[in-house]
C-alpha cells in the first residue's frame, strides 16, 4: 500500500507540519447558511455561528416562524431535518411536537462507511451505569 504524505498548517500556532499515513480522511467544515434571507429584519435571532436560535418547539423569537435542519443547532443531517419538520407540523396542528434526537440515524459516506443511531457505549454507561453491549461487523452487506 502506498504511503501518503500530508502537509498541513496548525491553526493554533501557525506552524507547518507533515505526517506520513496509509489512509487519509478529508473532511471540510459545514456551517449554517441563512445569509440573505432577512431573518434579522423580522426579529429572528442568530447565534455567533449564524444558526437561527429556536426554542424546544423549534420556534424562533417570532412565534409563527419556525426553523429546522441545517440552519439551527445540531448535526446537519437530512434525517434530523425531516423529523424536525414533522415535529413542527405536529406542534402547529396539536400544540405538541417532539424530536427524539437519540433515534435519528447518521452516516459518513467513506470507505468503509460508518453509521449509527442512538447513544454510543460511553453515553449509555453514563446514563444507566450498567449496560450490556455487542459489537457486530456487517462488512457492507446492508448497504444499498
Amino acid at each position: 500500500m502506498a504511503r501518503v504524505t500530508v502537509q498541513f498548517d496548525v491553526l493554533k500556532d501557525g506552524s507547518k507540519k507533515e505526517i506520513q499515513c496509509d489512509k487519509v480522511l478529508v473532511a471540510v467544515g459545514r456551517r449554517a447558511f441563512a445569509d440573505g434571507v432577512g431573518a434579522q429584519n423580522v426579529g429572528i435571532e442568530v447565534d455567533e455561528r449564524g444558526r437561527v436560535r429556536v426554542n424546544e418547539h423549534l420556534q424562533t423569537k417570532v412565534p409563527n416562524i419556525f426553523a429546522i435542519g441545517d440552519v439551527i443547532q445540531g448535526p446537519m443531517l437530512a434525517h434530523k431535518a425531516e423529523d424536525e419538520g414533522v415535529a413542527v407540523a405536529e406542534f402547529i396542528a396539536t400544540g405538541y411536537g417532539h424530536v427524539n434526537y437519540e433515534t435519528v440515524p447518521w452516516i459518513i459516506y467513506t470507505w468503509p462507511e460508518v453509521a449509527g443511531v442512538g447513544m454510543n457505549e460511553e453515553e449509555a454507561k453514563k446514563k444507566w451505569n450498567r449496560i450490556r453491549s455487542w459489537h457486530i461487523s456487517v462488512h457492507g452487506q446492508w448497504s444499498s
